[in-house]
């Protein structure tokens, strides 16, 4: 469309007779005061000529640039060619300039595009996806037929259509800044998301959208679908339950296979593990600790009196009540039978001898109920050996605290005995 500035309207004027394209001047009064070759070769139809009358559309557009003394533009065509003349006021002069332009190309190339479009449209209302268009600014202004199959697509008086309402709430946010990110920077656009089918149930599918540019690079339209990808999603979904599944179940025989099903300490593997890994740390960084072996004094005679339910309830209390005795850095497992063995860290002989008469204390002096009406009072026997001397080898470091605790025994039990030993290795 012609939109001459001042300083171009002012050449064409030295030289009308000399432009291509149509120059003419028409007073308020609607008289053809000035007419170009060009000018009357659009004006051919009407007859019109010098001081005549110009015809009736022509002569309100006058009025209207006069009246509002505003430039207007007008679109006329003689032998299949197409001009756009803009329309200057010259109000104190009483009369209005026109100034034309051939747009005959623009005007065919926009058919082209319609015709384009049209055909676009129909090819794209066959296809099986949802099939749409935007505009630079990421407004949609196309969905195909498929769009009946939603629910929530409205489109506004401007032709641009609203599609958030479509998207499951949970994936609009995610949707929204997916699409903005896309049309903001002109990266290509793609996300999974579900979309409310007219049935009201919500579908999983796949929607992709890429620019499309001129010869310059600009962005000029979008291009985009969404692919129904219910079906791979639903079996996503299973093997993603599945796979979750199976680590649970992994990761429960783990604890399984780490914790003893009747204590729920630490089982004698696991136990062993993390005590090679704590006698590496102190050897490496010459730091002292303390080895215990705790054994249950006469625990066959509960067994035999009470059943193995019973036992298992002592063992099971038991553990707690050593547990309330240690730091949470001391490691407590049951390592076999009535067996216990705890790891103190960084412990030397004066803590762990206070540590060890404080657990006794607390064993003998805490009755332990069986059942509603009995109760029973259990004490423990105790084999340390304290590191250093270095390096430390667990085999020779375990013998010498089980020494130990038999030594406890022939005591008379309810006692602690330090080993002596050599934890070198041999």
């Amino acid at each position: 469309m012609a939109d001459y500035n001042d300083g171009k309207c002012r050449e064409i004027a030295l030289f009308p007779e000399e432009n291509p394209f149509p120059v003419m001047r028409v007073s308020k009064q609607g008289k053809l005061l000035y007419a170009n070759r060009a000018a009357f070769k659009i004006l051919n139809p009407w007859h019109c000529a010098i001081g005549e009358q110009v015809p009736e559309f022509i002569f309100q557009k006058v009025k209207e640039s006069l009246q509002e003394n505003i430039r207007l533009s007008l679109e006329m065509s003689f032998s299949r060619r197409f001009y756009s003349l803009t329309l200057v006021p010259i109000v104190e002069q009483g009369y209005v300039n026109f100034y034309g332009q051939d747009v005959t190309q623009s005007k065919l190339a926009i058919e082209q595009l319609k015709q384009s479009e049209m055909r676009f449209h129909q090819i794209a209302d066959f296809m099986p996806q949802l099939v749409w268009t935007a505009d630079p600014s990421g407004n949609v202004d196309y969905y195909n037929e498929r769009r009946k199959e939603f629910e929530g697509f409205t489109q506004s008086e401007d032709g641009s259509w609203s599609w958030a309402p479509v998207v499951h709430p949970d994936d609009q946010h995610e949707t929204i800044e997916a699409w903005k990110k896309a049309y903001q920077t002109g990266t290509a656009y793609e996300i999974k998301h579900r979309i409310k089918r007219s049935n009201g149930r919500f579908t999983w599918y796949l929607s992709r959208a890429f620019p499309i540019r001129d010869e310059t690079g600009k962005i000029i339209k979008w291009f985009g679908t969404a692919t129904d990808i219910d079906d791979i999603k639903k079996v996503e979904i299973k093997l993603a339950q599945a796979k979750k599944a199976a680590e649970e179940a992994n990761q429960k025989l783990k604890e399984l296979a780490s914790t003893d099903v009747v204590t729920g300490l630490q089982s004698r593997r696991a136990f062993m593990e993390e005590a090679k890994s704590l006698f590496q740390i102190a050897e490496r960084y010459q730091r002292p600790f303390s080895f215990l072996i705790i054994d249950i004094d006469h625990f066959k005679k509960v067994n035999d009196t009470y059943g193995h339910l019973g036992g298992d309830v002592v063992l099971v209390e038991l553990g707690k009540i050593m547990s309330s005795c240690l730091r949470a850095t001391d490691i407590l497992g049951r390592i076999g039978g009535e067996e216990f063995a705890v790891i103190l860290p960084e412990t030397g002989p004066d803590h762990t001898a206070e540590l060890i008469e404080r657990l006794l204390e607390k064993v003998r002096t805490t009755e332990i109920r069986i059942d509603d009406d009995t109760l029973v009072s259990v004490t423990v026997s105790i084999g340390v050996a304290t590191v250093p001397p270095l390096p430390i080898h667990v085999g020779k470091v375990m013998a010498a605290a089980d020494k130990a605790l038999y030594q406890a025994k022939s005591d008379g039990r309810n006692r602690c005995c330090e080993a002596s030993m050599d934890c070198h290795e041999s």
